[in-house]
């Protein structure tokens, strides 16, 4: 009898120790502290020193001091945890496996793998892939120089190109361009007060310039020999959005005589086209 009195002592200790541990009804909530000394953790996880996570992290790679080791993904305010770290509710800040910032804000980015040039700047494709580019040589100046490379005749038959004074620019963000245009023109009158009134143009992408970009240039023979030379000069800036465009300087006679326009390196009358890129 005192050997089964005392069985049936243990079995309700144990018991009532059971219910007590383990019934949902009377669990407590209470804060966990991992350490290797005796400490009153604060929440409800408190470690003092570092920790590992990770299936093949875990037993096989130290922390750093007071540090923390993550084999996978780690997602703060979110559930997801897309990447190696995401930050927000969606995610919108993200670091992949490689250590890419591949997103800031919910747009996406993809930066150089390797260090840039001195003086260099990041600059952006429209597309979120960056990039390292010198300022001074295509961020906020890309300057163009095309010569003329032979005269041609002004009539009044119509515009006449002049050869070699055109440029196509992509433009991959709004900009400014700055086009700017000379050369010279001889009229072929041979009397005196003989003239030639010549139009030179700037066009852009075939057609007149919103503002500016005309000019008019009449050539007096007032000598009555045929040497008598006059110069165009012209310039004309604009806002342009993304895109493609074609810049060239076409001539025409409005008025008098025929008139020679332009001409190649060895003729006094060559012409230039200078177009100056200039972004936001």
């Amino acid at each position: 009898m005192k050997h089964l009195s005392f069985f049936l002592s243990t079995f309700s200790y144990n018991l009532f120790c059971g219910l007590i541990l383990f019934s949902p009804a009377i669990l407590f909530a209470q804060n966990v502290g991992i350490g290797t000394a005796s400490f009153v953790p604060l929440n409800r996880l408190d470690v003092k020193g570092g920790a590992v996570i990770g299936d093949t992290y875990s037993g096989t790679n130290a922390a750093p001091a007071n540090g923390l080791l993550v084999e996978g993904n780690v997602g703060i305010g979110n559930t997801t945890a897309p990447a190696m770290l995401s930050v927000g509710g969606a995610a919108e800040f993200r670091v992949n496996g490689t250590g890419d910032i591949s997103m800031i804000r919910n747009i996406p980015y993809s930066w150089p793998a390797l260090q840039g040039a001195v003086n260099t700047v990041i600059t952006n494709n429209g597309t979120g892939t960056l990039s390292w580019t010198s300022p001074t040589a295509t961020l906020y100046n890309e300057t163009y120089f095309d010569y003329n490379t032979a005269g041609v005749t002004a009539t009044t038959a119509g515009w006449v190109n002049l050869p070699g004074m055109t440029r196509t620019i992509t433009l991959t963000a709004p900009a400014k361009i700055l086009c700017h245009t000379d050369g010279g023109i001889q009229t072929t009158a041979a009397t005196t007060n003989g003239f030639s009134a010549v139009d030179c143009v700037l066009f852009l992408n075939g057609a007149f310039f919103g503002q500016g970009g005309y000019e008019r240039v009449t050539v007096v023979n007032n000598l009555g020999v045929v040497t008598c030379l006059g110069f165009w000069s012209k310039e004309v800036i604009a806002t342009l959005p993304p895109g493609t465009y074609t810049i060239d300087v076409r001539t025409r006679l409005n008025l008098g005589a025929n008139a020679n326009v332009g001409g190649n390196n060895l003729s006094v009358l060559q012409g230039v086209l200078i177009t100056q890129v200039i972004y936001q």
